[in-house]
């Protein structure tokens, strides 16, 4: 077991004897703690070419990069939890070649930010302020990783824009699942989970049980919804794209093998699925 997991079950755990409550704002806080990674040398050269731009933001600023043709149609990239905005740079540099305007952010707490803290609420708010900065007059496309996935539509709910199409690189289901993966991990007692679970709505403004895609896709228009998952994902299981795509009539799930959680971004056979049907007329 790794060592510094079995010392925070430890300490949380003699937390709890104390202190449920303190033992659930510690745990949240843990939450909320973005690992990150080195920028890879193919993340740094989407950097190195993309133009930057400083969006204001209720925390300060976040970071969001522009690429491609000015007047392109225009395709927002969002990425998943502990990465950045250049863990995509293969399917946006083949985008930018066809003539799309690439628009992507990191999000609050990852890559250059100076804070290492974030959440989903904080994240939602970042999409939506990168979208408002940038206002587009047509449709636009999306194409989102893991957690980005889930925070995009939870942003696009919430929005008043034209929505063509979404492509899910793997998908949460529900928020609440999260929480329940990071109890079993830290091997959190019910009492103190449950006085987490308090904190977390009460940071979000919503209860966590209400935050389910298939629900929030229900909320804003859209012409179709790509599913693209590897059934033998380890981080979030294939079925979660299964359970939405039986929920949304507009959507297709286009399963994949052998590519992982994280590798998979980096596919040519994923790149080729999102290209052929971001450019195609017909569904």
């Amino acid at each position: 077991m790794n060592l510094q997991l079995s010392l925070l079950q430890k300490y949380l755990k003699a937390l709890a004897l104390i202190s449920p409550k303190l033992a659930s704002k510690k745990a949240l806080q843990l939450f909320q703690t973005v690992r990150k990674k080195d920028i890879r040398d193919r993340e740094k050269a989407f950097f190195a070419t993309a133009f930057h731009i400083n969006v204001p933001f209720y925390k300060g600023n976040i970071d969001v990069y522009t690429k491609g043709n000015p007047n392109g149609d225009i395709v927002f990239i969002v990425h998943g939890w502990d990465s950045n905005a250049g863990s995509l740079a293969m399917i946006a540099d083949e985008l930018v070649e066809k003539g799309y305007k690439i628009v992507a952010l990191n999000l609050p707490g990852h890559a250059f930010d100076k804070s290492n803290k974030s959440n989903y609420f904080a994240c939602k708010e970042a999409v939506k302020a990168m979208v408002k900065f940038i206002n587009p007059q047509n449709p636009v496309s999306f194409i989102t990783h893991s957690f980005g996935s889930g925070i995009t539509t939870g942003a696009l709910a919430e929005l008043d824009i034209q929505v063509d199409k979404l492509f899910f690189i793997t998908t949460p289901y529900r928020l609440v699942d999260f929480f329940k993966q990071f109890k079993q991990m830290l091997k959190v007692d019910d009492k103190t989970y449950n006085h987490m679970i308090v904190w977390a709505n009460n940071l979000l403004g919503e209860d966590l049980n209400d935050i389910k895609i298939d629900d929030k896709l229900q909320k804003f228009n859209f012409n179709h919804l790509f599913l693209i998952h590897d059934k033998n994902d380890k981080v979030l299981p294939y079925s979660n794209s299964m359970r939405i795509h039986n929920a949304i009539e507009n959507s297709t799930l286009i399963p994949i093998e052998k590519a992982g959680h994280y590798r998979i971004l980096w596919k040519k056979e994923v790149k080729d699925i999102v290209l052929n049907n971001l450019i195609s007329v017909e569904i």
